[in-house]
């Protein structure tokens, strides 16, 4: 088995890594493409006196598709969404992800980035 992968990073507004799994042969078995955006944002917070406080709260949106290849180039995959907020005290972020079909435009864009990141290999 031999992957090839691509990370893009943006610093800390997010990154983007693309994901190619094919045989020991060179055949296509499968492939994803993730992206995720983040943004900080400063909150102030007014206390019931005269305090106030400022947070910064991070923001971040990933969307992935991903999903396997047949012999014959047909993709079947799934599209995911997901959406949340990293807590200021480090526990969990509050996430909320919604799954879906790739749309045809989808399928086209993950095949196109696989035709062209296996073009640029020598595998």
């Amino acid at each position: 088995m031999k992957t090839v992968t691509v990370e893009l990073s943006a610093g800390p507004a997010g990154l983007r890594h693309i994901l190619v799994v094919l045989t020991s042969s060179g055949q296509l078995i499968s492939a994803s493409d993730t992206v995720l955006y983040r943004s900080e944002e400063s909150k102030t917070a007014q206390d019931t006196g005269s305090f106030s406080a400022t947070t910064d709260q991070v923001e971040f949106h990933s969307e992935t598709i991903g999903g396997r290849f047949e012999l014959d180039g047909t993709f079947h995959g799934t599209r995911w969404e997901t959406s949340g907020l990293e807590s200021p005290d480090g526990s969990d972020p509050d996430m909320s992800s919604k799954r879906s079909a790739p749309s045809e435009e989808d399928i086209a864009a993950i095949k196109s980035l696989v035709s062209d990141l296996l073009k640029r290999q020598s595998i």
